[in-house]
C-alpha cells in the first residue's frame, strides 16, 4: 500500500557531502529521497536497539551500589554474630548457675 508523501523536510549539507551522497545514491540506484528516508529509519532502529544494550558506565556504577550496599551487610551481619555469640555465653552461663543451684538445693 503506498502512502501519500506530502510532508518536505529540508536538509542543509556541503557541496562535499551532497557529492558525496549522490554518488553513493547513484551507484545504489536510489533517490536521494529513499536514500534519506531509509537512513532515518536505520538511525531510529539503532537507537532502539542502543537502548535495549547494556552499558558498561550503568554496570560500574550498580557494581559501586552494591560493593557499598554488601559492606553495609556484612557490618550488620558482624554486629548480629557477636550479640549472638554474647547470648549463647550468657545462655551457657545461666544453664551452669542453675545446674549448681539445683546442685546446692539437692534437686538433681
Amino acid at each position: 500500500m503506498s502512502q501519500k508523501r506530502d510532508h518536505i523536510i529540508g536538509v542543509r549539507l556541503t557541496k562535499e557531502e551532497k557529492e558525496e551522497i549522490e554518488e553513493f545514491t547513484n551507484n545504489k540506484g536510489l533517490s536521494l529521497t529513499d536514500f534519506i528516508r531509509k537512513a532515518i529509519s536505520a538511525y531510529q532502529k539503532d537507537i532502539d536497539e542502543d537502548s535495549k544494550k547494556i552499558h558498561i558506565e550503568n554496570v560500574i556504577n550498580y557494581s559501586k551500589k552494591l560493593k557499598s550496599s554488601l559492606k553495609i551487610v556484612k557490618t550488620h551481619f558482624n554486629n548480629l554474630n557477636s550479640a549472638l555469640n554474647e547470648l549463647s555465653h550468657n545462655i551457657n552461663r545461666l544453664d551452669e548457675e542453675l545446674y549448681f543451684y539445683m546442685m546446692i538445693k539437692g534437686t538433681t
